[in-house]
């Protein structure tokens, strides 16, 4: 299974960002993990994220993608997405 996930507030480090990639951290094992960033996310870095995530809430996201998000629009499917943002939380599955 594919699985996406994305929050523009994985900077803040909160109680979301937790519950969001303690979801990477459950599903990465067996399943490719992509945690999508957007432009200032990417700035920022994937590996600072990945390892400040990871060293702040104690999850192990070594197997977890930190990508930019745009390479969605080329054709790659997810099979799973995961979204936060201020206006609502998205859980979707695609059957395929």
């Amino acid at each position: 299974m594919r699985v996406a996930i994305f929050s523009p507030y994985l900077d803040t480090f909160g109680g979301g960002e937790k519950y969001m990639m303690t979801i990477a951290e459950v599903l990465s094992p067996g399943n490719v993990v992509d945690v999508l960033l957007d432009k200032h996310l990417f700035n920022l870095g994937g590996d600072y994220l990945k390892r400040e995530l990871s060293k702040r809430f104690n999850l192990n996201l070594k197997l977890a993608n930190f990508r930019r998000k745009y390479f969605l629009s080329n054709g790659k499917e997810k099979h799973f997405t995961y979204t936060v943002s201020h206006h609502r939380t998205t859980c979707k599955k695609y059957l395929g």
